[in-house]
């Protein structure tokens, strides 16, 4: 299934990035800093990175030119100098249990959506073509394959590997695609071919992307760095293990806070955030009024336990699903904060509250 249209709707804005994602991390275009102070041991090995130029989306294929058949030409080629990325994407889906994955090739983006093992959670991805170092598609294309193969293709990934390339052509395009990994130590490309099932008539897309458009108008929204989500959700387990049930509470002005009684009725926990600025609270629970959303620990168990991003924002409604942001390959300022509107790729992941599942 295929057609010419390319869905413009950047749901990343559901979570006020103006305000997301302070932390620091790695920048794409960073380079190592020397230490003035020379450190024992064997020196940092420098890695050789050809120089790759930024054209985000292009409008005409690089062999347009040069493929032997016209069959060949590339229906969609996407170059990135950070593989990493890849693999980190591919990993969370295997935590989540993912089994396959629905991908949709446009204009501008690649979108890939799927579900984890229990069905509790829908996961939804954006990678942004002009963040690419070079991303071209003929026209919108829908696949669907199976996530191992990619992932152990991308598990191994040393620091060597400088680029990943994906590509099909005008001939396999429904058939499979390629992954490229380019080793700039050795000069060496390894290439993997990937087999993709054209997806069934029922549209994956349209009920996601219509709950994302929900988020805007969600009550709570905040953020917090994803080690301490993990603390708090293990801290959570630990008392009441999987099956356990936990409310994100927040009364007019209070503080927010994770709640829940122990399980033999002689107390009760709260994970309170003292410091609304701290976590970016964005917050319209009037003063007052009682808000709690019912959680199941075994449904975001999975998700805290990949650290796939240093903070994750969350986006909280009392009868429609949590929405968890994370933001992937920020670059930072000269102040080691991290630009809104970076971003190369974003994860949604919707999870249903307690008392109900994805039909």
């Amino acid at each position: 299934m295929s057609g010419d249209s390319d869905n413009t709707d950047d749901f990343s804005d559901g979570f006020d990035v103006k305000n997301y994602m302070t932390r620091p991390t790695k920048s794409r275009s960073s380079v190592p800093k020397t230490s003035p102070k020379k450190k024992v041991g064997r020196p940092k090995k420098t890695i050789p990175r050809r120089d790759i130029v930024h054209e985000g989306v292009v409008d005409v294929p690089c062999n347009l030119h040069t493929a032997s058949d016209d069959k060949l030409v590339y229906s969609m080629r996407l170059l990135y100098e950070n593989p990493g990325m890849f693999k980190s994407i591919f990993n969370l889906l295997k935590s989540m249990g993912s089994d396959r994955v629905s991908v949709r090739f446009e204009k501008t983006k690649v979108k890939m959506y799927t579900t984890d093992s229990k069905k509790n959670s829908r996961i939804y991805i954006v990678i942004h073509g002009d963040k690419m170092n070079s991303y071209y598609c003929e026209k919108t294309l829908d696949l669907e394959f199976s996530v191992e193969n990619p992932r152990k293709k991308l598990q191994s990934l040393q620091r060597e590997i400088t680029e990943i390339e994906l590509t099909t052509t005008r001939k396999w395009e429904t058939e499979h695609f390629y992954i490229t990994l380019r080793n700039e130590t050795t000069s060496m490309r390894n290439e993997s071919k990937t087999k993709v099932d054209l997806p069934g008539e029922e549209d994956c897309w349209t009920p996601v992307e219509d709950d994302l458009s929900k988020e805007r108008w969600y009550p709570i929204k905040f953020e917090m760095s994803f080690k301490a989500f993990k603390q708090t959700i293990n801290n959570i387990f630990l008392h009441l293990g999987n099956d356990g049930k936990f409310t994100i509470e927040k009364t007019g002005l209070e503080n927010l806070r994770f709640h829940f009684p122990y399980e033999d009725s002689l107390g009760d926990d709260d994970s309170i955030f003292e410091d609304h600025g701290k976590i970016n609270l964005i917050s319209s629970v009037e003063d007052g009024e009682p808000f709690a959303a019912p959680v199941l620990v075994e449904r975001v168990k999975l998700l805290a336990g990949t650290l796939i991003s240093d903070t994750i924002g969350i986006s909280v409604d009392e009868r429609d699903d949590l929405i968890f942001t994370m933001m992937l390959d920020q670059i930072e300022d000269d102040d080691k904060k991290l630009m809104p509107g970076t971003d190369s790729a974003y994860i949604k992941v919707l999870t249903k509250l307690a008392e109900t599942s994805i039909s």
